[in-house]
């Protein structure tokens, strides 16, 4: 968007909207999960639940990525150090990895619901949680907004309302 290749982006919530307008969706939640022969892995290797993030090879999305940017804040607020750093530019590429209990991924909770429902997945309990955030749709202040982008922001805008009681 920044250079006028995009019109519309499904992005986080930035922390600067200076040159955006933001229209929010819904909250997602990041966690870190692995599998069940994984986590048994890092037992035998003497990992207790406390340093499961500092001694596993972690599957986070690129540095670039705005979803990275957040869990790197995480991170450095929470005094964790990391080792092994597996960079992954897709989550669906990075969800697959961890099923192959190549290490711990990064992933929104909303898109490995089957995963965790089925046991082919495990949430890794976090000392100090990854608080929620908002993803929705941005646009550039700075464009002139075609007719096709108003019909699909009125549209989003209509569809996320509230229904009447």
């Amino acid at each position: 968007m920044e250079d006028g290749k995009l019109d519309i982006g499904l992005i986080g919530k930035p922390d600067n909207q200076k040159n955006i307008n933001f229209f929010p969706l819904q909250e997602i939640e990041d966690i870190f999960v692995a599998t069940h022969d994984y986590l048994c892995n890092l037992q035998i290797r003497g990992v207790n639940r406390q340093h499961i993030l500092q001694s596993s090879t972690l599957m986070l999305l690129d540095k670039e990525n705005i979803t990275r940017q957040y869990i790197d804040s995480y991170f450095e607020k929470n005094h964790i150090l990391l080792h092994n750093v597996i960079e992954v530019s897709n989550l669906d590429l990075l969800i697959e990895m961890t099923k192959t209990s190549l290490g711990v991924g990064c992933v929104i909770r909303d898109f490995i619901k089957t995963e965790l429902q089925t046991g082919a997945l495990l949430e890794i309990p976090l000392k100090h949680p990854i608080h929620k955030r908002e993803i929705g749709f941005a646009y550039s202040k700075n464009i002139k907004i075609s007719k096709s982008l108003k019909h699909f922001i009125d549209f989003c805008r209509i569809e996320n309302e509230d229904p009447p009681s």
